[in-house]
């Protein structure tokens, strides 16, 4: 399995998450994206920048 890189692209909003029809910002809200992962049947979890997972609260 493989996971979800560089997500943070689609936190800052680059130019690359635009509708170029409509020329709207297009995002997911945190809770939306861990909804996502997790009807998948994946947990959701971050690291940091030596891969270690951060702890947080989920709920």
């Amino acid at each position: 399995w493989y996971g979800a890189d560089d997500i943070d692209g689609t936190i800052v909003e680059y130019e690359i998450t635009r509708d170029p029809v409509t020329d709207t910002k297009q995002f997911l809200t945190h809770d939306q994206l861990l909804h996502l992962i997790r009807e998948a049947g994946r947990e959701p979890f971050e690291r940091d920048a030596r891969y270690e997972r951060v702890k947080w609260n989920s709920t």
